[in-house]
């Protein structure tokens, strides 16, 4: 199985995972990590936009056809993605992709899956993106 997540640096969670620079993402075989890869993020609105603080992709307007089709894509082998914080649209369309979204308090990328691993690392939902 491969976990996704979302990292500027590789070693440290980002903090809105569709800003985030790229993705550590982990093949996971026997609850072993079996390779780690460093996948930059060229498909989520914020990167490919380059629209921090702003939100136009989010707008519904005549026309105006938004999703995260994108990203669904770029990460449909992942059973798992991992963050600090995440739109709940996203997580809804996480969900329907059969991808689980788990929002952390956790910054370390190897510590949260090897949490992830040991079943210890749950979703809080209470962790939200407002914008």
């Amino acid at each position: 199985m491969k976990v996704a997540v979302a990292s500027d640096d590789g070693r440290e969670i980002c903090q809105h995972f569709g800003r985030t620079r790229g993705f550590a993402v982990f093949e996971i075989e026997n609850n072993v990590i079996k390779s780690k890869e460093y996948v930059p993020n060229t498909f989520t609105a914020h990167a490919v936009n380059n629209n921090a603080g702003e939100h136009k992709h989010h707008a519904n307007g005549p026309g105006h056809v938004h999703s995260h089709d994108s990203i669904l894509n770029a990460l449909k082998d992942c059973k798992a993605v991992i963050c600090c914080g995440m739109g709940q649209r996203l997580v809804v369309d996480l969900q329907n992709a059969g991808i689980e979204p788990i929002r952390t308090n956790v910054t370390d990328v190897d510590q949260s899956v090897d949490l992830y691993i040991q079943q210890v690392l749950k979703d809080d939902p209470k962790i939200v993106c407002g914008h």
